[in-house]
């Protein structure tokens, strides 16, 4: 009898145990904040938007025209992968004036999975709605969109292919605010992991 209690007591104990570590490990994957995990870090260059120059800004960031950015993550893996995706904006356009080297925080964690041999795309729509929703009706913004790989039970963090794709035209003359499209532009790179490690 004693035998039998305890062994359900150990069941219990394992069942709570697994609830905790599913909700742990959940809220964990969002926040990667344990400092002993190593990470693969992918950092891709957006330009989202329309620019033209401003009284206040007469030469900005960028060339006048219109720019659109499209990153592609595939996982490689023979097994599925957990990551977490944020976005840091580096500049926004309703902002503008002399702000040289201004740090600037990330927006907030998302996570996010990929099943062996899956993919999906980061477009500036998904910039501006899910990641910085903040910025969603700015007219052009740029920065980084970072993908973070935490490592699993000890072990190194398996690889992505993240490729960006960047299209753009320029502004043909025209009234001041408005970009009629001229000339085409298109760029594809690669994007290398970071290794953080503790």
């Amino acid at each position: 009898m004693k035998r039998r209690i305890a062994g359900i007591a150990v069941l219990g104990l394992v069942a709570v145990g697994a609830v905790l570590y599913v909700a742990l490990g959940t809220r964990a994957l969002a926040q990667v904040t344990t400092v002993s995990t190593p990470l693969d870090v992918y950092a891709a260059k957006f330009l989202c938007g329309a620019f033209q120059p401003t009284g206040d800004m007469p030469e900005g960031p960028v060339k006048p025209g219109n720019y659109q950015t499209a990153i592609n993550v595939h996982n490689p893996n023979q097994t599925a992968i957990g990551f977490v995706k944020k976005a840091v904006v580096l500049f926004r356009s309703d902002q503008p004036g002399p702000k040289f080297e201004v740090p600037q925080g990330p927006g907030k964690l998302v996570g996010a999975q990929l099943a062996a041999d899956f993919g999906f795309e980061i477009d500036c729509n998904d910039i501006r709605q899910v990641l910085r929703p903040d910025v969603a009706d700015v007219a052009f913004i740029k920065g980084f969109v970072v993908l973070e790989v935490p490592g699993a039970q000890g072990n190194l963090p398996r690889p992505l292919d993240v490729m960006v794709a960047y299209t753009a035209h320029g502004c043909a003359p025209a009234a001041i605010g408005t970009c009629p499209p001229e000339g085409f532009a298109l760029d594809v790179d690669r994007v290398p992991a970071t290794h953080s490690r503790p």
